[in-house]
């Protein structure tokens, strides 16, 4: 493969200042020039007693110099509560606005020393990159438990009022797959979450996948999703190995016109110079592969690195630094030449989402202050007092293929057996159909659920049912500290 930027030298003599962990998220700030690395765990590919102490839980930057750069702590500022909030793996990250997210995850001895057991860890963390302000929210509208693990989001900064969260794939209730039959998406303004029935040839519900985000020459949005691990079916995950696209407003799906002869899961993607997506690592089974053991073949892209022109729908043998930009693919089009721009909305508050004027979020540097709903400031009880949104949008090609360079290096990632499942179609929040049997959910204590404010919501589980977990576990009512936890029973 030819690159050129010699962006793998340049990194290797400067990683090894910041922690390495894999399955961390990667936040680009475009308005200061750097991107932050959160959450992580240690890697199982060594036993964890040869290793150091997990990483203190710490926001870490990169800052970009030339053909190097550096590594430092980017410490909260003293009056923050950032110290309550915790290091989980296996969450879902995305940044775009000057702001950055972090929806569930789990904590494991990977990322807390002594830990012997996994904790799942609920609610979204939210990051203003321009006022160094953490926010805890409550994820409860995305999902019963609000959790979520081992899927994907992407920030579209061209709906809303000042952008929405959109959140693919993975592992929600009781390990239940998140189906594809609609789309969650969260609003960091009103802090609502909502969710938008989708058309056309969808992906499968899987984990271990990736997304990019790109905008559309017709005033449209295009999310690609690529990968991902269909449970234990090795034929479903070869299948995900053709690339799908949603367009927004219209949220249709198209699929890649390929027949793919291998699946990829757990590994990661961005976009890189104008319309290339660049795929990198994971795990790559064929026709051959035992689904079990999430053992990989030899990896058929050079240096694990695969180049998608997002226009042509194609993958190509080699990166062009000079490619043209962006241009909505084809069936696209034609899908909006023949069904208009808007599908059949399943609530109002979606429609307003999509059909509002927004402001040109390219130009913008600050966004309306949120509502006062459920979220805080991390570990507070009162509701933010600070504006959420700020900076600009987008991704730099530079920090893209330095931020593939860290995750080429550290992302060795590794997942267990999943279980399967499908969205009911509720219009305020992800619901799930169980797999064949029916399995009990969270269990209530008085019949009420901590959020984030520390006030009593009304819970949505009967007050005598427990939920089941593959690992003993316990759900936390937030990503903070020292809020009530549910015990949850081997199954």
């Amino acid at each position: 493969m030819e690159l050129s930027l010699p962006f793998q030298i340049s990194i290797i003599g400067t990683i090894i200042i910041a922690p390495v962990v894999k399955n961390q998220g990667l936040w680009a700030d475009e308005q200061r020039n750097r991107f932050y690395a959160y959450d992580g765990s240690l890697s199982t590919a060594v036993p964890l007693e040869d290793q150091p102490a997990p990483p203190s839980n710490m926001l870490w930057q990169f800052i970009p110099s030339g053909s190097t750069g550096s590594w430092s702590q980017a410490p909260p500022p003293p009056s923050s509560n950032f110290s309550t909030l915790v290091r989980v793996t296996n969450g879902l990250h995305a940044s775009g606005a000057g702001l950055g997210f972090a929806l569930g995850g789990n904590r494991d001895a990977g990322t807390s020393s002594g830990l012997q057991q996994e904790i799942l860890v609920t609610g979204l963390v939210m990051y203003n990159m321009s006022s160094q302000t953490w926010y805890n929210i409550s994820a409860l509208g995305y999902s019963p438990a609000g959790v979520a693990m081992q899927g994907a989001a992407q920030f579209v900064p061209t709906f809303g009022t000042a952008g929405l969260l959109f959140i693919f794939g993975g592992k929600g209730t009781n390990g239940a797959l998140a189906g594809t039959d609609s789309v969650s998406i969260f609003d960091p303004i009103s802090q609502e979450w909502s969710i938008q029935r989708v058309t056309g040839t969808k992906p499968q519900p899987a984990t271990g996948l990736c997304v990019v985000g790109v905008q559309g020459d017709d005033g449209t949005y295009e999310i690609f999703w690529y990968g991902g691990r269909v449970e234990e079916d090795l034929n479903g995950t070869i299948s995900e190995g053709a690339v799908y696209v949603l367009s927004l407003p219209s949220f249709n799906w198209q699929k890649q016109n390929s027949t793919p002869l291998t699946g990829r899961y757990d590994h990661s993607c961005n976009v890189v110079g104008n319309r290339q997506m660049f795929a990198m690592g994971g795990v790559v089974v064929n026709a051959s592969s035992d689904i079990y053991t999430s053992d990989s073949i030899q990896d058929p892209w050079e240096k694990a690195i695969g180049v998608f022109d997002l226009t042509a729908m194609e993958w190509k043998d080699s990166y062009d630094p000079h490619a043209p930009s962006y241009v909505t693919p084809d069936a696209v089009k034609d899908y909006y030449r023949k069904n208009g721009r808007e599908p059949v909305w399943d609530n109002d508050v979606v429609k307003r989402w999509f059909t509002k004027s927004s402001p040109n979020q390219t130009n913008s540097t600050t966004a309306p202050d949120p509502g006062t709903g459920s979220a805080s400031q991390a570990g507070s009880s009162g509701t933010n007092g600070g504006a959420i949104a700020g900076g600009t949008v987008g991704g730099i090609a530079g920090l893209a293929l330095i931020a593939f360079s860290c995750l080429y290096l550290i992302r060795l990632r590794r997942r267990r057996r999943f279980h399967n499942g499908k969205p009911a179609g509720a219009v305020s929040k992800l619901e799930y159909h169980e797999p064949e049997y029916r399995k009990p959910e969270l269990a209530a204590v008085g019949n009420t659920r901590s959020e984030m404010d520390g006030s009593d919501k009304a819970s949505e589980m009967a007050q005598n049912e427990v939920a089941t977990s593959e690992l003993p576990a316990n759900v936390r009512s937030s990503r903070g500290s020292g809020y009530q936890s549910y015990p949850i029973p081997v199954r």
